[in-house]
């Protein structure tokens, strides 16, 4: 216990494990008495909340001897942000994601499927999408159709078509 004044400390030192037991569910953190981190159960489910208004919630690791952030949940932009260089990882460490602030890389040590009820859009506005010489375009059925524009110009364009089934392909201009 503490000498009753409130400019000490609290040092829990035990031999085994501390349980902190709340029948009303939460545990909270105060400073000065404001709710600022609190854990809430609700029928199992757990919730956390930082109560100050567009704080973070910072994970940290220690990396080879050094602190480092690994994550925060950003108050202010109510995201999850992924430190600059830090992977997502995937089942190994040959699938990830992983951004630097300029880049972002999504890797896979076999295939990548993006599966989409819509349409799917790659969109490089100001530089090339490219595929490498040993890359193909299957297409499971149906008939594909391919139009290269620019942007800013959709009437002037190059088509190909390749219908299912039959194995007729056009390729024309389209103006």
């Amino acid at each position: 216990t503490g000498n009753g004044t409130r400019d000490s400390d609290l040092t829990l030192d035990v031999d085994g494990d501390i349980t902190l037991d709340a029948d009303g569910g939460d545990i909270r953190f105060k400073d000065n008495d404001t709710n600022q981190l609190s854990f809430s159960n609700s029928s199992g489910t757990w919730t956390i909340l930082d109560a100050t208004s567009n704080a973070d919630i910072i994970f940290k690791v220690n990396d080879g001897g050094a602190t480092t952030e690994v994550m925060r949940l950003d108050g202010s932009e109510s995201s999850l942000l992924i430190a600059s260089g830090k992977k997502i990882e995937f089942g190994d460490a040959g699938e990830y994601i992983v951004g630097d602030g300029t880049n972002l890389d999504i890797a896979s040590s076999q295939d990548l499927d993006i599966t989409s009820a819509r349409d799917v859009s790659i969109t490089a506005t100001t530089r090339t999408i490219s595929l490498d010489a040993n890359t193909s375009i299957q297409l499971d059925s149906g008939t594909g159709i391919f139009n290269f524009y620019d942007a800013g110009d959709t009437n002037d364009a190059f088509r190909i078509t390749v219908a299912g089934g039959t194995g007729a392909t056009t390729l024309e201009t389209v103006s």
